[in-house]
């Protein structure tokens, strides 16, 4: 399992529309979309990946 975790709006405008090509080249994977706002700690969360923006503060 691959657990990302991404902004909601991020989400909705971008990620959802290429899962199902993602899914495709990638089957083996089982994809789990974590939408939470909350910053993660890698070490104690289980998440593999994240995409955040920011004015960089």
């Amino acid at each position: 399992m691959l657990t990302v975790t991404v902004p909601s709006a991020f989400a909705d405008k971008w990620l959802l529309w290429r899962l199902e090509s993602f899914q495709k080249q990638h089957p083996y994977y089982d994809l789990r979309i974590d939408t939470s706002s909350h910053l993660v700690g890698f070490a104690t969360e289980r998440i593999d990946a994240g995409i955040r923006y920011s004015a960089g503060t």
